[in-house]
Protein backbone atom coordinates (compact mmCIF):
# COMPACT_ATOMS: atom_id res chain seq x y z
CA UNK A 1 0.00 0.00 0.00
CA UNK A 2 2.60 2.30 1.21
CA UNK A 3 4.64 1.64 -2.37
CA UNK A 4 1.09 2.47 -4.63
CA UNK A 5 0.55 5.55 -2.48
CA UNK A 6 4.24 6.54 -3.26
CA UNK A 7 3.95 5.72 -6.91
CA UNK A 8 0.92 7.48 -7.25
CA UNK A 9 2.27 10.63 -5.56
CA UNK A 10 4.97 10.75 -7.87
CA UNK A 11 2.62 10.11 -10.92
CA UNK A 12 0.49 13.20 -10.15
CA UNK A 13 3.59 15.27 -9.07
CA UNK A 14 4.86 14.35 -12.71
CA UNK A 15 2.02 15.70 -14.66
CA UNK A 16 1.52 18.87 -12.20
CA UNK A 17 5.22 19.49 -13.43
CA UNK A 18 4.60 18.47 -16.79
CA UNK A 19 1.50 20.97 -17.12
CA UNK A 20 3.95 23.86 -15.92
CA UNK A 21 6.25 23.49 -17.85
CA UNK A 22 4.06 23.27 -20.89
CA UNK A 23 2.86 26.73 -20.21
CA UNK A 24 0.24 26.47 -17.20
CA UNK A 25 0.45 28.68 -14.98
CA UNK A 26 -2.39 28.89 -12.65
CA UNK A 27 -4.37 26.31 -11.37
CA UNK A 28 -8.25 26.58 -10.05
CA UNK A 29 -9.20 23.86 -7.57
CA UNK A 30 -12.78 22.50 -6.45
CA UNK A 31 -11.53 20.11 -3.70
CA UNK A 32 -12.48 16.53 -2.90
CA UNK A 33 -11.44 13.48 -2.00
CA UNK A 34 -10.81 11.36 -5.18
CA UNK A 35 -8.15 14.75 -6.67
CA UNK A 36 -6.38 14.53 -3.46
CA UNK A 37 -2.73 13.89 -5.18
CA UNK A 38 -3.34 15.95 -7.82
CA UNK A 39 -4.05 19.02 -5.37
CA UNK A 40 -0.96 18.13 -3.55
CA UNK A 41 1.07 18.05 -6.31
CA UNK A 42 -0.14 21.59 -7.56
CA UNK A 43 0.27 22.89 -4.40
CA UNK A 44 3.78 22.25 -4.27
CA UNK A 45 4.94 23.03 -7.42
CA UNK A 46 6.94 26.08 -7.72
CA UNK A 47 5.40 28.61 -10.47
CA UNK A 48 1.55 27.27 -10.19
CA UNK A 49 -0.42 29.41 -8.43
CA UNK A 50 -3.26 27.52 -6.94
CA UNK A 51 -6.91 29.14 -6.53
CA UNK A 52 -9.57 27.83 -3.60
CA UNK A 53 -12.96 27.50 -5.34
CA UNK A 54 -15.59 25.21 -4.16
CA UNK A 55 -17.70 25.50 -6.11
CA UNK A 56 -17.32 23.81 -9.66
CA UNK A 57 -19.56 26.23 -12.05
CA UNK A 58 -18.74 28.79 -10.16
CA UNK A 59 -14.60 27.68 -10.52
CA UNK A 60 -15.60 27.24 -14.76
CA UNK A 61 -16.05 31.19 -15.18
CA UNK A 62 -13.32 32.06 -12.70
CA UNK A 63 -10.32 30.08 -14.87
CA UNK A 64 -12.40 30.66 -18.06
CA UNK A 65 -11.56 34.91 -17.19
CA UNK A 66 -8.06 34.15 -16.45
CA UNK A 67 -7.72 32.68 -19.62
CA UNK A 68 -9.08 35.70 -21.41
CA UNK A 69 -7.35 37.94 -20.31
CA UNK A 70 -3.66 35.99 -19.89
CA UNK A 71 -4.14 33.98 -23.19
CA UNK A 72 -2.80 31.45 -20.86
CA UNK A 73 -4.90 28.04 -20.66
CA UNK A 74 -5.64 27.75 -16.60
CA UNK A 75 -6.25 24.49 -15.34
CA UNK A 76 -9.67 23.03 -13.66
CA UNK A 77 -9.10 20.61 -11.35
CA UNK A 78 -12.33 18.47 -9.49
CA UNK A 79 -12.86 15.35 -8.08
CA UNK A 80 -14.82 12.74 -9.66
CA UNK A 81 -18.73 12.12 -10.61
CA UNK A 82 -20.84 14.88 -11.45
CA UNK A 83 -18.12 17.55 -10.09
CA UNK A 84 -16.59 17.62 -13.94
CA UNK A 85 -19.90 18.33 -15.06
CA UNK A 86 -20.56 21.77 -13.27
CA UNK A 87 -17.84 22.59 -15.61
CA UNK A 88 -19.99 22.28 -18.53
CA UNK A 89 -21.24 25.90 -19.25
CA UNK A 90 -17.66 27.10 -19.00
CA UNK A 91 -15.76 24.63 -21.28
CA UNK A 92 -19.09 25.49 -23.77
CA UNK A 93 -18.05 29.23 -23.83
CA UNK A 94 -14.58 28.37 -24.08
CA UNK A 95 -15.26 25.96 -27.19
CA UNK A 96 -17.13 29.13 -28.87
CA UNK A 97 -15.20 31.85 -27.99
CA UNK A 98 -11.63 30.07 -28.52
CA UNK A 99 -10.30 30.46 -24.76
CA UNK A 100 -7.57 27.95 -23.74
CA UNK A 101 -9.20 26.10 -21.30
CA UNK A 102 -7.69 22.57 -19.27
CA UNK A 103 -10.20 20.78 -17.43
CA UNK A 104 -8.66 17.58 -14.76
CA UNK A 105 -11.19 15.47 -13.49
CA UNK A 106 -10.06 12.76 -11.05
CA UNK A 107 -11.96 9.63 -11.41
CA UNK A 108 -12.67 6.46 -10.12
CA UNK A 109 -10.08 3.39 -10.67
CA UNK A 110 -11.78 1.07 -13.76
CA UNK A 111 -12.43 -1.63 -11.14
CA UNK A 112 -15.02 0.63 -9.44
CA UNK A 113 -16.77 1.87 -12.59
CA UNK A 114 -20.13 -0.33 -12.73
CA UNK A 115 -19.82 -1.40 -9.40
CA UNK A 116 -22.42 1.00 -7.63
CA UNK A 117 -19.54 2.84 -6.03
CA UNK A 118 -20.52 6.10 -5.03
CA UNK A 119 -19.60 9.01 -7.19
CA UNK A 120 -18.66 7.39 -10.01
CA UNK A 121 -19.67 8.16 -13.71
CA UNK A 122 -18.47 7.58 -16.92
CA UNK A 123 -16.31 10.55 -18.03
CA UNK A 124 -15.46 9.63 -20.97
CA UNK A 125 -15.55 12.25 -23.25
CA UNK A 126 -17.98 14.02 -20.83
CA UNK A 127 -17.82 17.53 -22.72
CA UNK A 128 -18.65 15.62 -26.63
CA UNK A 129 -17.99 17.81 -29.12
CA UNK A 130 -17.35 21.13 -27.34
CA UNK A 131 -13.73 20.14 -26.36
CA UNK A 132 -10.76 20.10 -28.47
CA UNK A 133 -9.52 16.73 -27.22
CA UNK A 134 -10.19 14.16 -24.62
CA UNK A 135 -7.39 12.53 -22.99
CA UNK A 136 -7.78 9.86 -20.72
CA UNK A 137 -4.26 9.70 -18.87
CA UNK A 138 -4.83 6.47 -17.10
CA UNK A 139 -4.01 5.15 -13.33
CA UNK A 140 -0.45 5.08 -12.34
CA UNK A 141 1.50 2.25 -13.14
CA UNK A 142 1.85 -0.79 -10.64
CA UNK A 143 5.29 -0.41 -8.63
CA UNK A 144 7.67 -3.21 -9.17
CA UNK A 145 7.49 -2.52 -13.18
CA UNK A 146 10.67 0.07 -13.53
CA UNK A 147 10.45 -0.33 -17.48
CA UNK A 148 6.89 -0.25 -17.47
CA UNK A 149 6.97 3.20 -15.22
CA UNK A 150 9.52 4.70 -17.38
CA UNK A 151 7.28 4.64 -20.47
CA UNK A 152 4.65 5.37 -18.57
CA UNK A 153 5.73 8.33 -16.95
CA UNK A 154 7.12 9.42 -20.56
CA UNK A 155 3.69 8.69 -21.97
CA UNK A 156 2.48 11.02 -19.45
CA UNK A 157 4.63 13.88 -19.90
CA UNK A 158 4.21 13.81 -23.69
CA UNK A 159 0.27 14.12 -22.73
CA UNK A 160 -0.02 16.73 -20.76
CA UNK A 161 2.37 18.98 -23.42
CA UNK A 162 0.07 17.24 -26.19
CA UNK A 163 -2.97 18.66 -23.84
CA UNK A 164 -1.78 21.90 -23.53
CA UNK A 165 -0.66 22.75 -27.34
CA UNK A 166 -4.39 21.54 -28.27
CA UNK A 167 -5.99 24.22 -26.11
CA UNK A 168 -3.50 26.87 -27.58
CA UNK A 169 -4.86 26.01 -31.05
CA UNK A 170 -5.45 27.20 -33.34
CA UNK A 171 -8.55 27.12 -32.89
CA UNK A 172 -8.07 27.44 -28.70
CA UNK A 173 -10.37 26.15 -26.91
CA UNK A 174 -11.01 23.44 -23.98
CA UNK A 175 -9.54 20.11 -23.68
CA UNK A 176 -10.27 17.32 -21.16
CA UNK A 177 -7.70 14.95 -19.36
CA UNK A 178 -9.38 12.30 -17.07
CA UNK A 179 -6.72 11.04 -14.47
CA UNK A 180 -7.69 7.68 -12.14
CA UNK A 181 -6.18 7.22 -8.82
CA UNK A 182 -6.89 4.48 -6.65
CA UNK A 183 -6.29 4.69 -2.38
CA UNK A 184 -5.32 5.75 -0.89
CA UNK A 185 -5.48 9.04 -2.42
CA UNK A 186 -2.86 10.55 0.15
CA UNK A 187 0.89 10.20 -0.15
CA UNK A 188 2.64 7.57 2.85
CA UNK A 189 3.91 10.36 5.42
CA UNK A 190 7.62 10.14 5.45
CA UNK A 191 9.88 8.02 7.48
CA UNK A 192 11.15 9.18 10.88
CA UNK A 193 14.71 8.31 12.17
CA UNK A 194 15.57 8.58 15.41
CA UNK A 195 19.14 7.63 16.03
CA UNK A 196 19.76 5.28 18.97
CA UNK A 197 20.55 7.47 21.86
CA UNK A 198 24.54 7.08 22.80
CA UNK A 199 25.37 5.44 26.11
CA UNK A 200 27.15 8.03 27.79
CA UNK A 201 29.54 7.12 30.51
CA UNK A 202 28.38 7.99 34.33
CA UNK A 203 30.55 10.77 35.66
CA UNK A 204 33.62 9.84 38.10
CA UNK A 205 32.27 9.65 41.93
CA UNK A 206 34.10 12.88 43.50
CA UNK A 207 36.22 11.50 46.32
CA UNK A 208 35.25 12.82 49.54
CA UNK A 209 37.73 13.96 52.44
CA UNK A 210 37.17 11.40 54.62
CA UNK A 211 35.11 12.91 58.23
CA UNK A 212 35.86 10.03 60.28
CA UNK A 213 38.90 7.47 60.98
CA UNK A 214 36.56 4.82 61.33
CA UNK A 215 32.91 4.46 60.59
CA UNK A 216 30.93 5.89 63.30
CA UNK A 217 28.89 2.91 65.12
CA UNK A 218 25.43 4.78 65.39
CA UNK A 219 23.73 7.69 64.35
CA UNK A 220 25.95 10.37 63.38
CA UNK A 221 25.49 14.50 62.68
CA UNK A 222 26.95 16.41 60.34
CA UNK A 223 27.06 20.49 60.57
CA UNK A 224 28.38 22.98 58.51
CA UNK A 225 29.23 27.12 60.03
CA UNK A 226 27.33 27.19 62.93
CA UNK A 227 25.27 29.57 64.73
CA UNK A 228 25.98 31.00 68.09
CA UNK A 229 23.12 28.66 69.94
CA UNK A 230 23.40 25.27 67.41
CA UNK A 231 26.34 23.54 69.04
CA UNK A 232 24.91 23.74 72.52
CA UNK A 233 21.48 21.98 70.71
CA UNK A 234 23.33 19.76 68.82
CA UNK A 235 25.53 18.64 71.73
CA UNK A 236 22.78 17.74 74.22
CA UNK A 237 21.25 15.81 71.39
CA UNK A 238 24.08 13.89 69.99
CA UNK A 239 24.84 12.92 74.14
CA UNK A 240 21.00 11.87 74.75
CA UNK A 241 21.23 9.54 71.44
CA UNK A 242 25.02 8.45 71.74
CA UNK A 243 25.51 9.76 68.25
CA UNK A 244 28.90 11.03 66.66
CA UNK A 245 28.74 14.49 65.78
CA UNK A 246 31.35 16.03 62.64
CA UNK A 247 31.37 19.02 60.43
CA UNK A 248 33.39 19.37 56.96
CA UNK A 249 36.66 21.21 56.31
CA UNK A 250 38.19 23.43 57.10
CA UNK A 251 40.08 22.21 60.18
CA UNK A 252 38.41 24.98 62.36
CA UNK A 253 35.05 23.73 61.98
CA UNK A 254 35.99 20.00 62.85
CA UNK A 255 37.34 21.69 65.79
CA UNK A 256 34.36 23.38 67.05
CA UNK A 257 32.19 20.42 65.99
CA UNK A 258 34.72 18.12 68.10
CA UNK A 259 33.97 20.81 70.94
CA UNK A 260 30.21 20.52 70.80
CA UNK A 261 30.34 17.50 72.93
CA UNK A 262 30.72 14.48 70.79
CA UNK A 263 31.04 11.60 72.74
CA UNK A 264 34.57 10.84 70.10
Amino acid sequence: MRESASVQAEWARVLLGALRRAGVRDVVISPGSRSTPFVLAADAEPGLRCHDVIDEREAGFFALGQARVTGVPSLLLCTSGTAAAHYYPAVIEASSAQVPLLVLSADRPPELHGSGANQTIDQTRLFGVHVRRFIELGAAPAPGYPDLDARAFAALCRSAAQAVAAAKGPPAGAVHLNAPARKPLEPPAPATFRPPTPALPSPPTPALPPLFAEPPAGPAFFAGEPSPSLPQAIARLSAAMQATTSAPSPPRIRERAIRMGSPR
